[in-house]
């Protein structure tokens, strides 16, 4: 029985041959009309090599941030800034400077009209997405204003627009049309076998960016290129995951002879059917590498032979990227960052820190990269050895680190400056001092979520306070009926990891070991739960597939570690799959985009939430935790770095995966964003494959809402938190014990035995 997951905002959901489509808004890609791919993925530089992009923000003349920009362009050397409100700028130095085009117009026609998206051209021209008496519509004009052609739209149709070099391409679904820009024909191009996520073009290929990679359409001869691009595809499948959570976090350019390619890496240039993807301008160096905000548009011009790259951002900053030859390409880092895998809220942070002390260079290093291959055991072992040899990292992430060893071994440093040097900070205490030891506080939570249940309100009224794993197996027994779904998780291993957010702290001794009589509950009583959860389930579960909404910036951690988005996805399951279903499990944080739509989603259910039960029942789920290297060569940058991040001005300003241990920045995070004239937060739509629509609205958490979940915060009774080789272990063999391919004992057994050799290192 197989449940697979993908990161996705606009995810498609398949339930026994059933779709289900979960419908989101998504910024899309612009275009515009100027093997294994990982074997092939060079470097920005080597060092010794002079020359390195710097980055230097444009202001536009008479810009009107407040209107804001749809999009960059450019036609030869000529760029356009697409103005929202309908005056373009132009700029004819590459991208130095931006002037207001002749061209435009002052408004976009009737006040009543709700102006949607708008799609700029080279030339001036534009596709306006709009909504007028309870229709919406796209409309092409002229670069003055003058319309060209108006189309209503139909209920279930959502076009996307793309600029060509003279033309516009439109995806409706999967099919995809050019239409003339001076026109307004409609061609039908072709209707791609895989669902396209968003278009680009040159004059004679158009680049169908999809689910599985990257098609070829040959716009001369009007059909599927015989020849499709392995290298390019393969770069774009890889980031699969990325894409499809985030579709504004990549951009694919064609100019020329050359395709230049837009991510948070960096800029990549590649020539068609080439065998490499070169990286000429490195993300984490510069604004490219923040998370928190995603791409536009990009142009591509070049003087005294040396590219020079203009990019708008999804927060209306217009970016500069210039080769300076006098700077050596790999500068001294000033600060090294590590973790074992990515991590969204370093990432996050490595750029605010960036913008805030330009004058660091600070580098974020991954010790487990899929581009590079090489298994978790080589990235530890080799940072032990740089550790041991005194070149280590400055800063650890240790969440899947062994931090008690470091600690023992004095690698780790005292982290109580941060309390000290900070006395204005407000932190969640029990959360912030999780870690501390007799000899210090060597470890410190970024984030964290409390592990919940969710259950109807007379049930919630009727069963009391449930503290024990125990009790909550009785109360399933006891309620189960005929509901194919009693708790929602659909495999052993979802059962295990669920339940596992509040009981994992009890699995290690204080000496580090497995404590075989708390595991051996744990089964015991999961496997109750188990046991009907299963019972009633469908023959074809091993066809279900779900894919969670996920929340949050980058790669998150709490969803890496437990498996799933927590509440919000498990509520959506439910809400999809199995309404009648009486129990939600999951963590629950104060995460900008996690807390309104979990408790959205809850009360309109008619559903509570309470501390999920287990071994470590009241504690919390800590998430990106910080250390500092004692033997680090750059102290100074190393602690300006962790009171940076761990102050309010950063976690209040950011979208962090997780509620921030900051109780200020918690604090300042509570006001609805559009405003305190309106509840109305967001709005999902479930669309059945039998026509039926389910609308859900979305209201912004009330201030008793934060009150609430501040306090069970304020509360908590600590980290719940094991060595990730014992989380590992329970979670893979702990399976047989559910299923009953193993007793309980006999799976003990088995886990003690595969961590003898790592406990006695």
């Amino acid at each position: 029985m197989k449940r697979m997951k993908t990161k996705r905002c606009k995810a498609e959901r398949a339930i026994s041959g059933i779709k289900i489509l979960l419908l989101c808004i998504s910024v899309l890609l612009t275009c515009s009309g100027c093997g294994n791919a990982a074997d092939n993925l060079n470097q920005v530089s080597t060092e010794g090599e002079m020359g390195r992009y710097v980055e230097e923000e444009v202001e536009p003349e008479g810009g009107e941030k407040e209107s804001g920009y749809a999009g960059l362009v450019q036609q030869d050397g000529r760029l356009r800034l697409i103005g929202q409100s309908g005056g373009d700028w132009v700029s004819d130095d590459h991208g130095a400077s931006f002037t207001s085009a002749e061209d435009g117009t002052d408004g976009q026609g009737e006040a009543s009209v709700e102006l949607l998206s708008v799609t700029g051209s080279s030339d001036g021209s534009r596709i306006l997405m709009e909504y007028i008496d309870g229709v919406r519509r796209w409309r092409l004009t002229s670069a003055e204003g003058e319309e060209i052609i108006s189309v209503n739209l139909g209920e279930n149709e959502y076009p996307s627009f793309y600029p060509g070099a003279d033309c516009f391409y439109m995806k409706m679904g999967s099919e995809i049309y050019r239409i003339h820009r001076e026109s307004g024909e409609i061609q039908f191009l072709t209707e791609n076998e895989n669902y396209p996520l968003a278009l680009a073009a040159n004059d004679e290929m158009l680049f169908i960016l999809h689910v599985s990679g990257v098609s070829l359409f040959d716009l001369n001869e009007k059909n599927v290129a015989e020849k499709q691009d392995e290298v390019l595809s393969g770069f774009f499948s890889q980031r699969q995951d990325d894409i499809l959570n985030d579709i504004s976090s990549v951009l694919l350019y064609p100019c020329g002879e050359e395709l230049y390619v837009l991510t948070h890496e960096g800029i990549f240039v590649h020539e068609l059917y080439g065998s490499e993807m070169r990286r000429v301008v490195d993300g984490s160096a510069c604004g490219i590498g923040d998370i928190g905000r995603g791409f536009l548009g990009m142009t591509v011009t070049e003087a005294e032979g040396e590219k020079i790259f203009n990019v708008l951002y999804t927060d209306g900053k217009l970016l500069r990227y210039v080769k300076d030859k006098s700077l050596p390409a790999e500068p001294e880092a000033s600060l090294r960052i590590y973790s074992l895998y990515d991590d969204g809220n370093i990432r996050q942070a490595v750029s605010a820190f960036r913008r805030k002390y330009p004058e660091l260079y600070i580098k974020y290093e991954v010790g487990v990269n899929p581009d590079y291959g090489g298994t978790e055991e080589d990235a530890l072992r080799n940072l032990g050895t740089e550790l041991a040899a005194g070149t280590g990292p400055d800063i650890l992430v240790v969440d899947d680190i062994p931090f008690d060893t470091y600690g023992e071994k004095g690698i780790l440093a005292d982290l109580s400056f941060l309390r000290e040097d900070l006395p204005e900070e407000e932190y969640f205490e029990t959360v912030a001092e999780g870690f501390a030891t007799e000899s210090g506080l060597y470890v410190m939570p970024l984030t964290f979520a409390l592990p919940v249940l969710a259950v109807d309100s007379e049930t919630a009224a009727s069963a009391g306070e449930i503290k024990e794993l125990s009790q909550l197996a009785d109360l399933v027994e006891k309620t189960a009926g005929g509901e194919e779904s009693v708790i929602g998780f659909l495999s052993a291993e979802e059962a295990l990891r669920l339940f596992a957010q509040a009981s994992m702290g009890a699995w290690e001794t204080e000496e580090g070991t497995l404590d075989r009589n708390a595991v051996a509950e744990f089964l015991t009583q999961l496997k109750r739960i188990y046991d009907v959860q299963m019972r009633n389930l469908p023959e074809n579960m091993n066809e279900m597939s779900f894919s969670g909404s996920g929340w949050g910036s980058g790669e998150n951690t709490l969803a890496r570690r437990c498996g799933s988005y927590g509440l919000s996805e498990t509520l959506d399951v439910k809400l999809m799959a199995f309404p009648e279903q009486p129990f939600c499990g999951g963590y629950l944080s104060g995460a900008a985009e996690d807390f309104p739509m979990t408790l959205g989603k809850l009360k309109h259910m008619g559903g509570e939430y309470m501390q999920m039960p287990g071994q470590s029942y009241g504690t919390c789920l800590p998430a990106t935790l910080m250390a500092m290297n004692s033997a680090s060569k750059h102290g100074e940058e190393s602690r300006l770095f962790l009171e940076y991040i761990f102050s309010s001005e950063f976690q209040g300003n950011v979208s962090l995966n997780g509620t921030p241990v900051n109780k200020g920045a918690f604090l300042q995070r509570q006001e609805n964003p559009k405003g305190e004239s309106t509840e109305h937060y967001a709005a999902m739509g479930y669309a059945m494959s039998d026509g039926s629509v389910m609308s859900l609205q979305i209201n912004w958490p009330s201030k008793e809402d934060f009150a609430r979940l501040e306090s069970l915060a304020d509360h908590t009774a600590g980290v719940n938190y094991c060595d990730n080789r014992i989380y590992g272990a329970v979670i893979k063999l702990g399976q047989a014990a559910l299923t009953g391919e193993a007793g309980i004992e006999e799976t003990v057994d088995a886990i003690e035995k595969e961590l003898e050799l790592y406990l006695a290192e």
